[in-house]
């Protein structure tokens, strides 16, 4: 069975995407751990699953290396505090802000 679909659905689809990634990056907070090799990504993602199985990590793909976050978060002071405690074991960790700030 063949589905035929019209050009406009992708596009108003992918439109779609975009609009809501927009609307994530605008409020929400989130911690990047790492940003390099696939290889280390997958260790850390590991590792923090392992320390808090409750945490949302993601791996996401930026040419040319990979980033792990955790998140997201709504409220800025659970965003510090989880940070906080990732800073222990990933010194390097930092806060992403939404774009329209606090």
């Amino acid at each position: 069975m063949e589905v035929k679909q019209d050009s406009l659905i992708s596009k108003a689809l992918m439109l779609k995407i975009e609009a809501n990634r927009e609307q994530f990056a605008n409020e929400f907070y989130m911690i990047q751990l790492y940003y390099g090799t696939y290889d280390q990504a997958t260790e850390i993602m590991e590792e923090v699953q392992e320390l808090d199985p409750e945490l949302e990590v993601k791996m996401s793909f930026e040419t040319p290396n990979y980033k792990v976050q955790v998140g997201p978060f709504k409220k800025y002071l659970d965003a510090l505090e989880q940070l906080n405690i990732l800073k222990k074991t990933f010194r390097e960790a930092f806060l992403l802000e939404p774009k329209t700030g606090l």
